[in-house]
């Protein structure tokens, strides 16, 4: 029986960034074409996004990898009319195996490996197939040419559920082979209350979602390698709907390993996405080209895309704030600005603030954030409490850092900084001796760099180095599970 609980729903979520995947779509490569030539995607396992401007070719670059991809159990025909005539070159893991795939959108590719790729784009899908059923002269005689499937009362839960209704029934019959652009299409006969009615009556949100139901039914019970392609799933739907049909994409993809990749203009959609798992597709000098949103949030602001927020953090100082945000950028679920950050002032006030603040409110928490230094000392202050997490080592951010730089080569650090080694060696002894305070203050200003850039810096040097790893997932993994 299917568990619709947001609680299991959330178990979905993280287990859709965790698990492993049968068909891992690594790299693309766009090559020959005018505008997509020389274009290169580098996906994530699972799921992931695609975010642009309106007119940047996100449509197209869809479409392209839908026509390449595109088998015989495919849900619709190539698209005839594309941009240009680029050829993609693939790179996959399926099973465990490393393969590439050499192949070109206006062509038929003969793929020996077993994938399905199927497309959802309701934008344009859902009005073209609501007027074929409209203007189909013997609709009810071809109907009768195909068997109606009753949905279970679990798979009718599942279709209520997604489309925030209460039907008593839904019938599905799947015609094949009869429309040119479709190989099969799904048409869908409902009762509610006492009222019946079919595809050709629905308005087009409520089609969508149906539809939406179909599709992930479909990859669900395949036995293939799978690919949904989905394109702005957010049309004609409120933000309740979007997100209960992310929740449901969550779920397939947890339960049934399949791969997932979807452009959307909305932050609902993106709500829980991971923005390692987002690609921001821009263009730059006349050429597409893709950026991480984890590393370039600034794009994602001027698209009007931030990341959700999923609690208030709280700290002593700026050290601690630095450390934080750099410890956070390491973690696959979210980002420096997932969060909303508060300078407590002491740890006294730290424990102050995690007294009177609430846990969390509706999906947003509260979490305070003590300095290394503090463990061990505050046992019988914390007994009452879980929402809260510790830097890491047993020292102050600063002198934790002052510790690290003694023990690495000054080469590093300056390459890390983008100073000369002279400089770099000179910044360190004027500042030896001094208070763990000022220490990088002083650095900080023989380098004529602002102290915030120069301690952050040192902080995302200690966390991307191997010899951390263990600590630095540690504290990610405590974040996850008070924040998610």
């Amino acid at each position: 029986m299917t568990n619709l609980r947001q609680a299991r729903l959330d178990d979905h979520w993280r287990t859709a960034f965790k698990r492993k995947y049968p068909l891992f779509l690594q790299n693309m490569e766009f090559t020959e074409g005018e505008v997509f030539g020389e274009t290169k995607l580098t996906l994530k396992p699972g799921m992931n996004a695609i975010v642009g401007k309106n007119g940047i070719g996100k449509s197209n670059f869809i479409r392209a990898i839908y026509n390449s991809l595109k088998s015989d159990s495919s849900n619709r025909q190539k698209f005839s009319k594309l941009l240009d005539k680029s050829k993609i070159k693939f790179d996959l893991i399926i099973s465990g195996e490393n393969c590439s795939l050499e192949l070109s959108p206006f062509e038929k590719n003969e793929i020996e490996q077993d994938i399905l790729c199927l497309l959802f784009d309701p934008c344009t899908l859902i009005p073209e197939i609501q007027k074929l059923f409209v203007q189909q002269e013997n609709l009810n005689e071809l109907l009768e040419s195909f068997s109606p499937n009753q949905l279970s009362v679990d798979e009718l839960k599942l279709a209520n559920f997604i489309t925030n209704t209460e039907y008593s029934s839904i019938e599905v019959i799947n015609i094949e082979d009869e429309y040119e652009s479709f190989p099969m299409l799904p048409f869908f006969s409902v009762e509610r209350g006492e009222v019946r009615y079919d595809s050709r009556d629905m308005g087009l949100g409520e089609l969508s979602l149906l539809y939406y139901f179909w599709i992930v039914d479909y990859i669900g019970k395949s036995k293939s390698n799978s690919l949904l392609i989905i394109e702005e799933p957010e049309s004609f739907l409120p933000p309740l709907i979007q997100n209960r049909l992310c929740d449901v994409l969550a779920m397939t993809l947890a339960t049934k390993g399949i791969a997932c990749l979807i452009s959307t203009h909305s932050e609902h959609i993106l709500r829980k996405i991971p923005r390692s798992h987002v690609h921001i597709m821009s263009r730059v000098l006349n050429r597409i080209r893709f950026f991480n949103a984890a590393s370039n949030i600034e794009q994602m602001d001027v698209l009007g895309l931030t990341a959700p927020k999923k609690g208030l953090l709280f700290y002593e100082d700026e050290a601690a704030l630095f450390f934080a945000r750099s410890l956070i950028k390491a973690s696959p679920l979210f980002v420096s600005d997932s969060f909303l950050y508060h300078c407590s002032g002491s740890e006294g006030d730290v424990l102050q603030d995690l007294k009177r603040f609430p846990v969390s409110l509706d999906e947003f928490s509260f979490i305070a954030v003590f300095d290394g230094d503090c463990r061990g000392k505050m046992d019988d202050q914390l007994m009452d409490f879980e929402n809260y997490i510790f830097l890491p080592s047993a020292l102050s951010p600063e002198e934790h850092l002052i510790s690290y730089l003694g023990g690495i080569d000054i080469v590093d650090v300056a390459n890390h900084i983008g100073k000369p080694i002279e400089l770099m060696s000179a910044a360190i002894d004027v500042a030896a001796g001094s208070d763990h305070h000022d220490y990088f203050v002083d650095i900080a200003k023989v380098l004529s760099i602002p102290y915030e850039e120069l301690f952050s810096k040192l902080c995302d040097l200690w966390v991307g180095d191997e010899n951390n790893s263990e600590s630095v997932q540690e504290f990610i993994g405590k974040l996850e599970t008070l924040a998610a």
